[in-house]
């Protein structure tokens, strides 16, 4: 027996289910390569961070990490799907959804973004 019911009307788990395999009926698992992406173009960034000599390389760290976020929230809404969520006024941009989901603060990337456009449209000298 996998349960036990009180006086109370409580139910309890027996610990023993702690210890069975677990496995999954549908779905898929997400690739593992596509996971790492991110991480993988983040880790590219620092680099470029750790020996930049140049404002043009750290424009490529500003571009860099942007990139990263983006392929995480494109990887995190190919698993998800969360753009197939029916809501009623849904907001249309990823981001925002995540937020309103409260799955992300986007506080971060929409500080990052500014920066970046700053540097790519105004030509503005990056500082650390």
């Amino acid at each position: 027996m996998s349960f036990h019911e009180s006086k109370s009307n409580s139910v309890w788990l027996d610990p023993q289910i702690l210890q069975w395999t677990s496995y999954s009926q549908g779905g898929m698992e997400p690739n593992v390569a596509v996971r790492a992406r991110a991480y993988e173009i983040w880790n590219h960034a620092e680099q470029i961070l750790k020996g930049a000599i140049s404002d043009f390389q750290l424009v490529d760290v500003i571009t860099t990490l942007k990139r990263s976020i983006d392929q995480r929230i494109r990887t995190l809404n190919e698993i998800y799907s969360f753009d197939a969520i029916p809501l009623k006024n849904k907001p249309a941009d990823i981001l925002s959804l995540l937020e309103s989901l409260d799955i992300v603060r986007p506080l971060m990337f929409r500080n990052l973004l500014e920066i970046r456009n700053a540097v790519e449209h105004e030509d503005a000298r990056p500082r650390i």
